[in-house]
């Protein structure tokens, strides 16, 4: 494949700005017809009732929509956020959860909006300025909201690209009233049957929004499934388990609440308060004023529509350098719009005003003319908020509207106060300028922290996409877990150049330890960077080493970091935490560390990962029949802590000088686990007092990592004894050097025992707990050798252990095929790398 050109554009370098105008003309065909429509039924409901009658019913209709907006959970958002993923791996199981959550927020939003509303009517007519003719009808118009809450079938047809759809539904509503409308004169010439006939439009709008999405679901086969699981959503909801399985997904839905609740002051709440403070006659003209403001400027408000799906797909393909283009071209493009705009409203704005309200009133002149001003200041911004959306920073999106709103309610009350009607539009442009600029500033802020480096495709590998690849190996645990996943963004970094590896390390101690193992790799180019840790913390990690609270603060206050890679390649699942706090984009992968039996190692959280690399049938049958993996997101045969054991233990020297045989003891951590708080002295002291064996005793690594000093006392207590090695925590505890040197394992469930019998030998285990292990397959590898509960007589177990070896041979051999599945005793690392590199491309193809 060649390159392209400087000068030419690849074909799919414009896609998203075509698609988005596409899309855009398609709900302009709709709105050409809407937008007349509306305004004829306004006219002629002001001509038939007047315009106090008019505005009663705009009146309750902001009422109702301010209601129905306030508890709706924007849900389209939210499934497009979460399900455009797994709708694009065609993982319909995973899109269901997401719809049905979706559905039942609407659900929610729907009754509670009924609720509020008529509670509200009953006891809030005063506050909000209704005359006492409005009160029987207002109650009855609080139904309304039910039918208001549509956000999910409105997702759906977004998701699915049928925006031509949503244009046909979206004149629905008009067309209905406009036909009530002219039908007052035969049913009555009241407001109350306009408000019914309103209130019509809204129940006719829902039911067809829901059947066009439904029935474009069916005709795509895409509601296989979706009703015999139903059922699912009250574990998902009760039992938290949408939370787990899509991370932040609650917080997103908040948040997008907020986001929309606030930008309610701008449109049906400001009416509520024009309503309430000038009366039904303003509400209607500032209705009418803002509605052709709002049409005149829909070709270029519209478009931020047509921009979500098409900023979720470059960012799902990891393509922001395209992303960050179409969001310049389209706001360039709005501002040409909004320009031909204020043109058309010089000359047509005043007599069209006066066509619709049979009056050309100063003050609703006026206020079209500055609401207009702020539809195109709100138009030349448009990009910014579903930027900050696919960032996945909708946080900032509600911190720049909450800003916003604190300048503009004041600012509307003291404009009202002194200026009457007139005073609303210089309110609504200040708040419109105050919005786009904090939204650009949060954007450009955004930018910083995620931008990729810039580089040319690389012309081997054409398949690499339009940016470059980065992928992160972050290391926020102890030193054991790093032999786990450095050699495969060693081997990364070696076959595949163009992409860049980064290491990313919390101390002084782990890097140094990482660029002695990385020097074993000289053709290996990587960036080593540093995570970020508040003072105390970092005190804190230094003293004691990294603990629970260290490893979740490194991931919480480096989460902007981590978004600017299209990989995060982990040997631990605490990682996944960066779901939880809203990471979406980049693909987790785990390439665990150890290999025992241990449920940790088997934990039902594991499916979250995204791509897994594991060793042998072992691990996959495991994990396959609890439903922990997903065909084409693992792959077996990788174990890369071997490959740095053989590059460093070539030529291993004896572990003593002596000719007796050496037993690695070898505790665990876990205080539920280990022999080493019950019997771990006694095991020493018989080592100290016998001259049969050496010891090493190497715990795992963690034992001693946040209690140095007793590490420390046992050093002096065994010291200047010639045939024992007491290692509580150093590099050689984790390389293999004791597992490989030693003659017979002693330990309790540990993974080191095995990589200690790749070459198979004596294996003694210490059971401190009383434990029932027999059958448990969290204990498999106590079937590799005799299991003791105390030390009384240890020197007898291992003379046992040693004659009893050849009656466990044949189950170790079949241990460490299951375990580890290794064809030969080649490098794995290579074979993990280059699935992980075929597993990225796919993603972003």
């Amino acid at each position: 494949m060649s390159a392209a050109s400087p000068n030419q554009s690849p074909p799919n370098e414009r896609r998203g700005l075509r698609r988005a105008f596409r899309n855009l003309g398609v709900l302009l065909g709709g709105r050409a017809l809407n937008a007349p429509l509306s305004l004829l039924h306004a006219s002629l409901a002001i001509h038939l009732l007047g315009s106090y009658g008019f505005g009663l019913v705009v009146m309750l209709y902001a009422f109702a929509r301010t209601i129905g907006d306030l508890v709706d959970f924007q849900s389209w958002q939210t499934l497009l956020q979460y399900g455009f993923r797994p709708l694009g791996d065609r993982d319909l199981p995973r899109f269901h959860r997401v719809l049905r959550f979706s559905l039942t927020l609407d659900l929610i939003g729907g009754i509670a909006g009924c609720v509020i509303a008529v509670i509200a009517s009953l006891t809030m007519g005063q506050i909000l300025g209704w005359p006492p003719v409005l009160h029987p009808i207002g109650t009855f118009y609080s139904l309304t909201p039910l039918f208001m809450a549509a956000a999910t079938p409105t997702g759906v047809l977004r998701i699915l690209n049928r925006f031509d759809l949503l244009a046909l539904q979206g004149s629905t509503a008009t067309l209905v009233r406009l036909l009530g409308t002219l039908a007052l004169p035969m049913i009555g010439l009241s407001f109350e049957h306009l408000a019914l006939v309103w209130m019509l439009a809204e129940i006719l709008s829902f039911t067809l929004l829901f059947g066009l999405a439904w029935h474009e679901l069916h005709k795509r086969e895409l509601m296989a499934g979706f009703w015999t699981g139903m059922a699912d959503i009250i574990p998902d909801l009760m039992k938290g388990r949408i939370a787990i399985d899509f991370p932040g997904i609650w917080r997103f839905a908040f948040i997008t609440n907020a986001n929309a609740t606030l930008s309610l002051v701008f449109s049906h709440v400001t009416t509520l308060i024009v309503g309430s403070v000038l009366g039904p006659v303003s509400a209607g003209y500032y209705r009418i004023a803002s509605q052709i403001a709002a049409g005149i400027a829909k070709p270029g408000t519209m478009m931020q529509q047509t921009l979500y799906p098409e900023m979720a797909s470059l960012w799902r393909e990891g393509a922001t350098e395209r992303m960050y283009r179409l969001a310049w071209q389209s706001s360039l493009a709005a501002g040409g719009i909004g320009c031909l705009l204020i043109a058309f409203a010089l000359l047509l704005g005043r007599p069209l005003l006066g066509l619709v309200i049979g009056t050309q009133d100063q003050a609703a002149v006026s206020i079209m003319l500055w609401m207009l001003g702020a539809e195109i200041v709100a138009i030349c911004g448009l990009p910014l908020e579903p930027l900050l959306m696919t960032f996945r920073r909708a946080g900032a999106v509600v911190i720049a509207r909450c800003v916003d709103v604190v300048f503009f309610l004041p600012a509307l009350m003291i404009l009202i106060h002194f200026y009457g009607l007139e005073g609303v539009g210089p309110a609504n442009v200040g708040g419109a300028i105050v919005l786009v600029l904090m939204q650009l500033a949060m954007a450009l802020h955004a930018r910083r922290t995620l931008t990729p480096n810039t580089a040319s495709p690389s012309a081997s590998n054409p398949g690499a996409g339009l940016i470059p690849m980065r992928i992160v190996f972050p290391y926020i645990a102890q030193l054991h877990q790093i032999a786990h996943s450095l050699p495969v963004a060693l081997e990364i970094a070696r076959r595949y150049p163009e992409i860049a590896v980064h290491i990313a390390c919390l101390t002084d101690e782990q890097e140094a330890y990482i660029r002695r193992l990385a020097s074993l790799y000289p053709d290996s180019q990587v960036a080593y960077e540093r995570l970020t840790l508040p003072g105390p913390l970092w005190r804190q990690l230094t003293r004691r080493g990294p603990s629970v609270l260290t490893k979740l603060a490194t991931l919480l206050f480096n989460k902007n970091y981590f978004e600017t890679f299209q990989a995060i390649v982990v040997p631990e699942r605490t990682s996944l935490y960066l779901r939880r706090i809203g990471l979406r984009a980049p693909r987790l992968i785990w390439t665990r560390h150890g290999a025992g039996d241990r449920a940790v190692g088997f934990a039902r959280d594991v499916r979250h990962f995204d791509f897994i690399l594991m060793a042998g049938r072992k691990l996959e049958n495991r994990l396959l029949t609890q439903g922990s993996l997903r065909p084409g997101h693992y792959v077996t045969g990788v174990y890369a802590k071997f490959d740095l054991v053989r590059l460093m233990h070539s030529t291993a020297p004896p572990l003593f000088g002596n000719r007796r045989p050496t037993v690695l003891y070898n505790p665990h951590f876990n205080p539920k686990l280990t022999s080493w708080y019950k019997l771990g002295t006694q095991v020493l002291d018989y080592f100290a007092n016998q001259d049969r064996y050496n010891l090493v005793f190497a715990p795992h690594y963690r034992l001693f990592d946040a209690h140095r000093d007793k590490a420390a006392s046992i050093l002096r207590a065994y010291k200047g004894i010639p045939h024992m090695l007491i290692d509580p925590g150093s590099t050689r505890s984790v390389d293999m050097t004791y597992t490989m040197g030693a003659d017979l394992y002693l330990g309790d469930v540990s993974s080191q025992v095995a990589e200690f019998l790749i070459n198979p030998r004596p294996c003694l285990f210490l059971d401190a707990h009383e434990t029932k292990w027999h059958d448990n397959p969290d204990y498999l590898f106590w079937s590799l050798g005799p299991v003791i509960d105390t030390a009384a007589s240890l020197g007898q177990a291992l003379d046992g252990a040693v004659a009893e070896h050849p009656d466990f041979l044949d189950r170790q051999k079949s241990y460490i095929r299951e375990t580890f599945g290794l064809a030969d005793i080649g490098p794995t690392a290579p074979i993990g790398a280059d699935a992980i590199v075929e597993f990225l491309r796919k993603a972003r193809s």
